[in-house]
C-alpha cells in the first residue's frame, strides 16, 4: 500500500494548516460462481493528517545598542531605549489523531526545512533586499536547544505531538564590519576622516551625503538614520513539514 507524502509550508505571520490522509486499500473477493459466498478483505485504516502550528516566542529583531550602551561619543540616551535582540525563536508543533511510529525516540519520517527568505516586505508588502551593508540575514537552525538538525523532536501527548524549535538570526552590515556601531565607532575618533573603503561602502548603501572628507560621527548619523529606515518591515520565513 503507498503512502502519501505530506508537505506544508508555513508562514510565520499565520497559523497555517494543511490536511493529508493515507489511505488503506479495499479488497473484494468473490468467487466465480454465483452459488459461491465471497470473503471481504478489509485493511486497517489509520487516520494520520497533520495538524501543524509555529508560535514565536514574542521577540522581534531590533537593531539597537547593547544593552548598558551609555557611554562613548556614541551611545544610547536611555530615553526608549531599545536594546539589540537579532536572534527569534519559533515553536513548530505537528500533532495527529493517531501517534506517530518511533525509530530510535524521534518520529519516523517526519522533518522540517526552514528557510530564511532573501526579501523583506515594506510597509505595502512589497518585497525588498536586505540591505546587506546596513544588515544582513545570517542563519537558521532548528532542532533542542537549536542544534541544526531537523531530526531532534520533543514527543509527548502519547507520542501523537512532536515539538522542535526554529531559530532565526540576522547580523549587521559589512558597513559596520558586522560589529554593532555602538563598537565599531567608538573604537574611531568622532571627528576623525573615514576610509576611503568606507566611503565607497556607503555609496554602495545609498548614502549620498558622505564624501571622502565625512568623519566617523557624519557616517554614524547617515548610517543609522538609514538603518531606522527599515523599522517597519517584516522578514519572511518559509517551514516546510514533511512526513
Amino acid at each position: 500500500m503507498k503512502k502519501r507524502i505530506i508537505t506544508l509550508v508555513l508562514s510565520v505571520l499565520a497559523v497555517v494548516l494543511l490536511f493529508g490522509v493515507g489511505y488503506a486499500s479495499w479488497v473484494v473477493s468473490q468467487g466465480a460462481s454465483s452459488e459461491q459466498t465471497g470473503n471481504i478483505l478489509v485493511e486497517t485504516v489509520k487516520d494520520e493528517r497533520l495538524d501543524v502550528s509555529i508560535v514565536s516566542d514574542g521577540k522581534s529583531f531590533q537593531f539597537g545598542a547593547p544593552t548598558g550602551a551609555t557611554t562613548g561619543w556614541l551611545h544610547e540616551d536611555g530615553v526608549d531605549a531599545v536594546a539589540e535582540n537579532l536572534v527569534v525563536k519559533f515553536t513548530v508543533t505537528v500533532t495527529r489523531p493517531t501517534a506517530f511510529e518511533l525509530e530510535g525516540g524521534q518520529p519516523k519520517g517526519l522533518s522540517l526545512t526552514a528557510e530564511l527568505k532573501d526579501k523583506m516586505l515594506d510597509g505595502s508588502n512589497a518585497e525588498v533586499a536586505y540591505p546587506a551593508a546596513l544588515f544582513d540575514r545570517d542563519a537558521v537552525s532548528y532542532g533542542v536547544n537549536a542544534a541544526n538538525d531537523d531530526s531532534h523532536w520533543t514527543m509527548s501527548n502519547e507520542n501523537k505531538t512532536a515539538e522542535t524549535t526554529i531559530v532565526v538570526s540576522l547580523k549587521w552590515g559589512t558597513l559596520f564590519n558586522a560589529e554593532n556601531p555602538y563598537d565599531f565607532f567608538n573604537a574611531q575618533s568622532v571627528d576623525g576622516v573615514i576610509t576611503s573603503a568606507l566611503v565607497s561602502a556607503a555609496s554602495a548603501a545609498g548614502l549620498v551625503s558622505i564624501t571622502a572628507e565625512s568623519t566617523y560621527g557624519d557616517l554614524a548619523v547617515a548610517a543609522l538614520e538609514a538603518v531606522y529606515n527599515y523599522n517597519s518591515y517584516k522578514f519572511q520565513l518559509t517551514v516546510a513539514v514533511n512526513a
